[in-house]
């Protein structure tokens, strides 16, 4: 396992939704396994079928959820303030 040093800059995606929520957010991070056997993909990405296949295990493990306020009110800090979602 590598350690995590620092998280980077904000970016698009996931980081943008979290950094313009109108309210502060705690981002819950989880992993699963075994979708791939309960509904799995061809090779053009299309889901082979629309039923579930039956007998099959999914794991699912939740992490602690994580808090990026003080990252968000560093870079507010020093960049400015960030717009968020619904301020018109």
């Amino acid at each position: 396992r590598r350690a995590v040093a620092q998280f980077g800059l904000l970016k698009r995606g996931t980081a943008k939704l979290i950094a313009h929520a109108p309210r502060p957010l705690l981002v819950v991070p989880l992993v699963h396994r075994g979708m791939d056997d309960l509904m799995p993909y061809d090779v053009t990405g299309k889901c082979e079928s629309r039923l579930w296949r039956a007998n099959r295990t999914v794991r699912v493990h939740v992490g602690t959820p994580l808090d990026f306020q003080d990252l968000i009110d560093d870079h507010e800090k020093r960049h400015g303030k960030l717009p968020k979602y619904g301020d018109g």
